[in-house]
């Protein structure tokens, strides 16, 4: 799931059985994509 609101990535990833993965989509995900950009606080 890309770009979405984490609230509805949370609904998304409790409604199914099947592994959701967020690019930037917050932390509601099975699998969380993080970039260095993320991890260092550069994106605006």
């Amino acid at each position: 799931v890309e770009v979405v609101a984490s609230e509805a990535l949370a609904e998304i990833t409790k409604r199914t059985s099947l592994l959701t993965s967020s690019i930037g989509g917050g932390p509601a995900g099975d699998i969380i994509f993080l970039f260095t950009e993320d991890i260092t606080g550069e994106n605006p």
